[in-house]
């Protein structure tokens, strides 16, 4: 089909009517002017000072709006009082003037007005006409006001005396500066005019506002540009424009552009009306169309005035290809009689309505000249099928879809040239399916419709906006919301007539002709019903919200306002029926986001539980000490570093800067309170200066979702309702200040450390510019004046830090920096929120991971580029000037020293705790991370195993260093590379690289804030039980009123002891209540000794439970490190009773384990190895050590040692007899056994009854046994 006529009677406002029209508008204007001359005439003659003016009262928003009407007149009056104020014995009255006139604040309303005084005295004073204005108004008088309007755009700057004379020109050069910024712009206003799609939309905007005088401004400012100039192609497109006259050519253009715009205003304010009128002709409730006075005149807001399809077709050309416009709308293609047909027509009279539409008007082929750049009138109809993929972006194009009509056609005459009884039958069919859903023309229409209405929201959203402060805008909404409901019923009606074109495809690609022609026929009768009910999908939605508009429209003006940022792209507006879901969603919003800048209230809402529960408990206390740490190690080092590399100057700085601790502490706990205070007063506020880790959607659009709810409710859409309850009792929830006490901690230690940081920096900067100013001869007295105002200033008036040098060492500290691998991983984060479950923290954990590898030694000779390689290896001023600024510094040599000296101190520091660690760990008192598999780690810490942890010298007690940071990932590794070099039963070449990549991996699960890490490296290790913990963790961590952060202090205050957990779900989340002692849970026994494991007296229980680190482990006596050394980890790990074979019960296990204790003295066996008189097992341990080399334990294995030969032997004895005396402890055991193995081999020889009676039997001791 190509790309491309019944005429439309329209009442116009006849030649006595317009000059009626003028001569009142004129009447009113010489009324007013004079009554304003004789005001300034009186106010010169008295010699008397003026008295100041009463107070006025504040008339509200109504009379705010109700100002745009005067504002032109009022602006000429501002001219005359300027004229005044030149003279100096009247510039008491220009004065007057200034001080009482009255104004409004509204800023649509003073740019007119002070538009007016620049421009409008022009003619009234003799000024210069421009030459296009006396050619306009040469055949015709314009009356005095239109006169005063049309001189707003011809002179515009032109007079410099008048310029010069208004005062408001002070603030702008002149209107044209001031237009465009009213509208915008940064663009030459003069080359604009009436036609331009930039001054349509602003004219959409200013009629939607009610500010009519705003859009007459507009139309006399720009009617003297360059107009369109459209150029019919033939009869029918003349006879088509000549349809859509106005009425009011031929006239000069101001009063064409004008008084054209005022008769169509008024034209549809009298439909409106009338229509309200017959919906209640009773006039039972108040309407500002119908009663008097109005609310305001944005009440009486219409929109679609002067439509045009044949232009629109223009605008539509101009706006696709940039044609003298930047961000335009095309004007209405229809009124709002066409739309309000539309919008409650059936299928049928639709397509019938819009393919009118096509054919009368559409179809007229016209061009157009544009600034002297001729259009032809195929590039126009090219836009229009254009603006159908722009506006619906459909799956299949139009161009695409005209294809397949045509391949239905062919289909269609081939069946009735074959079959000459069914071929009219299918022929009839296809007709009425392609009038009403196939055709193009209809589907052209409804993309200049569709466009138009998304348009006239975006705009009236605009109007909203520019209006909302000091108006009821219920209006305004009332016509977004007309405009989409159309919008929704095209949109679905087109995506339908898509689907039914590519399910045609699909069709014929099978080639299958009974088919496509039973798919024919079919449409006949299948279509009506299915566009029927596409069309109408959620227009309920839109009775709801209507509703909502004329009770509480100020519960949608989130939803306007997103509306407006659309810019009137049908697309977006579509989408943001889904606006309000996304912000409820869960499923889909949980495991992967496609709009993650819609966050959703509810995923937010339960990661802020999650929050706020974990971080109730020993966080706070672990961030103290933290920030503690790295604040005391932020001088030491700079101390050290100095000292050793002989830099006196750094040194001596470094002593000032750090100095005033105790004035420095008081400080910082003021801000801590204050800190404190507006958490628990402002948790919102508080959250978003806080540490990014932490924030959560903040509750910004609850009105518009509350008024969603009411939608949700009438649709009887409960799961929504239900979701937005649970939402809203979230968000009150995580700011409950009980529940979120641990993170209200939080923000007031970083207030600490803000503050501390702020005391160095104001110091450093005191110190630095005393130095400058007096060589250093300053007093003491000086610099603390000094470095107390230098403290005030790095903080704004909320008590926000702003001091960038400062700001960067305390974040540094509080682990909270941003930085580009931060940014990506919450990214991914976005769009998966369910990984949050793993990456609670993110920036925290890659900050500790940052600072902790500040502290290895030799990492910035690694050519990973970091912030410390960056600082070392600077060498010119650029470099250094480009190090420093990345830590919030200024150039300068000495800071730049200082801040070398300190990374060389972190260097020094992380070398010694290395060679300390090192030489402790050679002695076995120092751990790391323990063996890389799974299975052996899990034998060995139930043989007693302590990892992350050291010795106690004098105590002899062994303590875990995981938190102690920034230290810990540094003893952790070289307590991995001490075990792996020196143990028995494995080279440390064997499973290098898989050691290695569970060692890094430990290291940074291991961080405090990655803890969450964890399961997912146990998960991929081999941990068969590491995925149910890791649900029933998550699900722990939302139980209300029951922070599990608080739950594990008291875990580990009253049962610190190992829980024997079987692996199902309700054992592993007893286990995170063992405090309560749950009646299926028994303690872990340790078979050597029958002590529970993990065992400590209530004192040392009560204070491992607040240690952040080094909590006690307990000891480790010698033969237990000797075991340990031995690589030996084949302790008999008992999963079924050997009686019974069965699953064996908690219980027994630790029957079992208290027997080997008492009974068999496994410890005293052990121990009898280690200091046999002939050092007989030792020999052979180190004899195989020596001989193993670099072999594998495939070739040459430890298990067939002797020495493990009898630790299993010993191990193997004391089980055999601990089963002997369970079987005798229990006899129902030996029985339970027997019915097991009757059943079996019942079963085998296929007698089901005596198996069945067997198995009978077997649960009835087994309840026996129970009782």
């Amino acid at each position: 089909m190509s790309d491309f006529s019944s005429d439309i009677n329209q009442d116009y406002i006849p030649q006595t009517d317009q000059e009626r029209l003028e001569h009142e508008h004129n009447k009113k204007y010489l009324k007013w002017k004079s009554e304003e001359d004789a005001k300034a005439a009186a106010s010169t003659e008295s010699e008397a000072p003026v008295e100041e003016a009463e107070p006025t009262e504040d008339k509200g928003a109504v009379y705010n709006v109700g100002h745009a009407a005067a504002a032109i007149p009022l602006g000429t009056a501002d001219f005359i009082s300027d004229v005044a104020g030149l003279v100096p014995w009247l510039k008491p009255a220009d004065e007057w003037w200034d001080e009482n006139s009255p104004r409004s604040n509204h800023p649509a309303h003073k740019i007119i007005r002070d538009a007016s005084s620049i421009i409008v005295p022009t003619l009234a004073t003799g000024g210069v006409v421009t030459g296009g204005l006396k050619a306009a108004t040469a055949a015709r008088s314009i009356p005095q006001a239109t006169r005063i309007l049309g001189t707003i755009a011809a002179h515009a700057g032109v007079d410099a005396s008048v310029t010069a004379i208004s005062s408001h020109s002070k603030d702008q050069d002149n209107i044209a500066a001031a237009l465009n910024d009213w509208l915008g712009w940064d663009l030459p206003w003069a080359t604009r005019d009436t036609d331009s799609p930039d001054i349509i939309r602003k004219k959409n905007v200013m009629e939607a506002a009610g500010l009519s005088a705003g859009v007459d401004l507009l139309l006399a400012s720009f009617a003297l540009g360059k107009a369109l100039k459209v150029i019919p192609a033939n009869e029918a497109a003349e006879k088509t424009l000549a349809k859509h006259a106005t009425g009011f050519e031929g006239q000069d253009p101001i009063s064409e552009s004008v008084l054209s715009r005022r008769a169509a205003r008024s034209k549809e304010v009298k439909r409106e009306t009338a229509t309200r009128i017959l919906k209640d002709p009773q006039n039972t409730k108040y309407d500002s169309f119908v009663n008097d006075p109005p609310i305001g005149p944005n009440a009486r807001a219409v929109t679609d005035l002067e439509p045009n399809p044949v232009k629109a077709k223009i605008d539509n050309y101009r706006i696709q290809n940039n044609v003298g416009t930047t961000n335009g709308r095309a004007r209405p293609v229809v009124d709002s009689v066409f739309l309000k047909k539309l919008a409650t027509a059936p299928a049928k009279e639709r397509a019938t309505q819009l393919r009118e539409l096509f054919e009368q008007d559409l179809t007229a082929p016209v061009g157009a000249r544009i600034n002297e750049k001729v259009i032809p009138p195929a590039e126009i109809n090219k836009a229009v099928t254009k603006l159908y993929d722009e506006v619906f972006r459909p799956e299949v194009s139009l161009k695409q879809v005209e294809t397949i009509v045509d391949e239905m056609k062919g289909n269609i005459y081939n069946a009735a040239s074959v079959d000459h009884r069914h071929g009219p039958v299918l022929a009839e069919a296809f007709s009425q399916a392609f009038s009403d859903l196939y055709n193009p023309k209809t589907m052209r229409a409804s993309a200049m419709v569709t466009n138009q209405v998304a348009g006239d929201a975006a705009d009236t959203a605009a109007a909203v906006s520019l209006i909302g402060d000091v108006a009821d805008t219920g209006r305004q909404q009332e016509i977004i919301i007309e405009k989409l409901r159309i919008l929704n019923k095209e949109v679905n009606a087109n995506k339908y007539v898509v689907s039914k074109a590519q399910e045609f495809k699909q069709i014929a690609k099978a080639g299958n002709q009974s088919a496509i022609n039973q798919w024919l026929l079919n449409q006949a009768d299948e279509f009506a019903e299915g566009l029927e009910a596409a069309q109408w999908k959620g227009h309920r939605t839109y009775d709801t919200l209507d509703k909502i508009a004329k009770t509480n429209p100020e519960y949608l003006k989130p939803i306007v306002l997103a509306i407006e940022a659309t810019n009137g792209e049908v697309d977006q507006i579509h989408k943001l029926n889904r606006w309000t879901e996304n912000n409820i969603g869960l499923v889909k919003k949980a495991f992967y986001d496609a709009e993650p800048e819609v966050p959703s209230l509810v995923v937010q809402g339960l990661n802020g539980v999650r929050y706020n529960h974990m971080l109730s408990g020993l966080a706070p206390l672990r961030a103290i000490t933290g920030n503690s740490m790295l604040t005391a190690l932020k001088p030491a080092t700079v101390l050290v570093g100095s000292k050793l590399t002989g830099d006196a100057k750094s040194f001596q700085k470094a002593l000032w800067t750090y100095g005033g601790f105790s004035e420095n502490l008081k400080r910082a706990f003021k801000v801590m309170g204050e800190e404190w205070k507006l958490a628990k007063l402002k948790p919102e506020e508080a959250m978003m200066r806080g540490r990014a880790d932490l924030r959560s959607a903040k509750m910004d659009n609850f009105e518009a979702l509350e008024a969603m709810s009411d939608v949700w409710r009438n649709e009887g859409e409960n799961g929504k309702v239900a979701l937005w309850n649970l939402a809203k009792g979230m968000h009150w929830y995580n700011n409950n200040p009980f529940i979120k006490w641990g993170i209200n901690a939080m923000y007031s230690i970083d207030g600490f450390t803000n503050s501390m940081m702020a005391s160095g920096s104001a110091r450093a900067k005191a110190y630095a510019q005393l130095m400058e100013e007096t060589n250093g001869a300053f007093s003491k007295d000086a610099f603390n004046k000094l470095q107390r105002r230098l403290y005030d200033d790095a903080f704004d008036h909320t008590g926000l830090l702003r001091d960038k040098a400062a700001k960067h060492s305390a974040q540094e500290i509080a682990l909270n920096l941003d930085n580009d691998l931060v940014n990506r991983v919450n990214q991914v984060i976005e769009k998966v929120p369910a990984a949050r479950a793993l990456f609670m923290f993110p920036r925290t954990g890659i900050n500790s991971l940052q600072v902790a590898w500040s502290f290895t030694p030799g990492s910035s000779l690694l050519p990973a580029y970091t912030k410390a390689r960056k600082v070392l290896t600077a060498d010119t001023v650029e470099t250094m000037t480009e190090a420093l600024a990345e830590h919030g510094l200024d150039y300068s040599i000495d800071a730049f020293n200082t801040l070398k000296s300190e990374y060389i101190g972190r260097q020094l520091m992380g070398g010694a705790v290395v060679t300390a660690a090192g030489l402790w760990a050679l002695e076995g008192n120092l751990t790391g991370n323990g063996p890389h598999s799974a299975g052996e780690r899990k034998r060995m810490q139930d043989m007693g195993a302590k990892f992350s942890s050291i010795k106690n010298p004098i105590t002899g007690q062994w303590h875990s260093f995981k938190g102690f940071e920034p230290f810990d990932s540094l003893l952790n590794t070289v307590g991995d590379i001490v075990y792996y070099s020196d143990r028995i039963d494995q080279a440390a070449t064997e499973q290098m690289y898989q050691k290695l990549a569970f060692s890094i991996s430990m290291n940074v699960a291991n961080k405090t804030f990655l803890s969450g890490f964890e399961p997912l490296v146990s998960m991929f290790s081999g941990d068969e039980g590491a995925f149910k913990r890791f649900v029933a963790g998550q699900a722990d961590s939302l139980i209300p009123f029951a922070p599990s952060g608080m739950r594990s202090i008291l875990n580990n205050a009253i049962a610190p002891q190992l829980k024997d957990v079987e692996n199902d779900w309700g054992s592993l989340m007893a286990n995170k209540w063992k405090f309560l002692n749950p009646p299926n849970l028994v303690d872990q026994v340790d078979m050597y000794t029958g002590k529970p494991i993990r065992f400590h007296e209530p004192l040392t229980a009560a204070t491992n439970a607040f240690m952040p680190f080094f909590k006690s482990n307990g000891d480790m006596e010698p033969w237990r490190q000797w075991l340990l050394s031995t690589g030996w980890d084949s302790l008999p790990s008992m999963r079924s009773n050997p009686i019974t074979k069965m699953p064996i019960t908690t219980r027994d296990r630790q029957w079992i384990n208290n027997w080997i204790a008492n009974n068999m003295n496994l410890a005293g066996q052990i121990e009898g190895m280690m200091t046999a008189s002939d050092d007989f097992w030792n020999k052979k341990l180190k004899e195989y050590k020596k001989t193993r080399g670099l072999q594998k334990q495939a070739d040459y294995p430890i298990k067939e040692l002797v020495v493990h030969e009898e630790l299993d032997r010993i191990h193997r004895d004391a089980m055999r007899f601990a089963c002997s005396a369970l079987e005798r402890f229990h006899e129902q055991y030996s029985s339970i056994g027997e019915r097991n193995l009757q059943v079996k081999n019942a079963l085998r020889r296929g007698n089901i009854p005596k198996a069945l009676d067997s198995l009978e039997g077997r649960k009835e001791l087994e309840q026996l046994l129970k009782y």
